[in-house]
């Protein structure tokens, strides 16, 4: 149930900032490069939590260096993070009050008080990932009082880093071929091409999975394009692929025609694309003709 709208439909979320608050718990904006996939709990580790330290060093929050355990430092930058949205920090089941304040259990053996650890958590479902943006805050027409489920939901929107290409694979192949490679992003028929880093590939279900850095501006929806992984300098002379030829020795060879008259010419072949290739060989030029199967 939405029980607050801090934010109107259509804003621009900031980081460390409430967009949503929902069951009476906030949603708070960190500058994340992907959305949590677990709730983060005590002395976690992985990329996750690095990206988390990382988003609360950024704010103030957090003051140690980065080492990717959701100790106790982290803990602590995400309680003081809770405490000036003025929200208690979230605590795993069995663990402190969720307002960080400690607890005490007796240890019968050493007849002492021991301090009970606060378990702060940070659940994925109070957070929102603002990498790769600027995105905008989606309200679908949610009020205070709205029950979020099925399609009505609280959203961002906007431009992404993520290509999503049903391609068997083939793209990631050829980019994890080509590590710290790059891609050309061309919008309609503009000449000028924007070239954004690759951070990531892979291959889910057949697709190509390709993320980009957060300064690419994807815009939703379907969209075509090409590959090409290197690019001559000048004009080269090209054939149909289907000219290429076997010979006995080894070489390729083209049939090359004059009249009715065909010979075998050896060619050294360089790069491909659009069904052509370059090709170099004596007595290839401009305008000869060839034969095709």
């Amino acid at each position: 149930v939405v029980t607050a709208l801090p934010r109107s439909s259509g804003s621009v979320p900031e980081a460390g900032a409430v967009l949503v608050e929902v069951n009476g718990r906030p949603v708070v904006g960190l500058s994340l490069p992907f959305p949590l996939w677990r709730d983060i709990t005590a002395d976690m580790t992985g990329r996750d939590v690095e990206a988390v330290q990382q988003a609360l060093k950024a704010l103030g929050y957090f003051r140690s260096n980065i080492t990717g355990t959701f100790a106790a430092s982290t803990q602590e930058a995400v309680t003081r993070l809770y405490g000036h949205l003025r929200y208690s920090s979230p605590a795993a089941a069995g663990g402190g009050r969720a307002d960080g304040e400690t607890g005490a259990v007796v240890n019968p053996k050493a007849k002492a008080v021991v301090p009970k650890a606060a378990g702060v958590v940070l659940p994925m479902a109070e957070t929102a990932a603002l990498g790769g943006g600027p995105w905008k805050l989606d309200l679908h027409g949610a009020v205070v009082g709205t029950i979020l489920g099925g399609e009505q939901m609280v959203s961002l929107s906007g431009a992404g880093t993520r290509l999503d290409v049903e391609d068997e694979g083939r793209l990631a192949e050829i980019l994890k071929s080509q590590p710290g490679g790059a891609v050309s992003l061309v919008s309609g028929t503009a000449t000028k091409a924007t070239s954004t880093k690759v951070l990531s590939v892979a291959t889910v279900e057949g697709h190509s999975v390709v993320d980009l850095t957060p300064a690419s501006t994807l815009e939703p929806g379907t969209a075509s394009g090409s590959v090409i992984i290197r690019r001559t300098a000048s004009k080269v002379l090209a054939l149909p692929v289907s000219a290429l030829r076997p010979a006995p020795d080894g070489r390729t060879v083209v049939r090359l025609l004059a009249g009715t008259v065909g010979k075998d010419v050896p060619v050294t072949v360089g790069l491909r694309g659009d069904r052509l290739v370059e090709v170099h060989g004596a007595g290839l030029v401009t305008g000869a003709t060839v034969e095709l199967p």
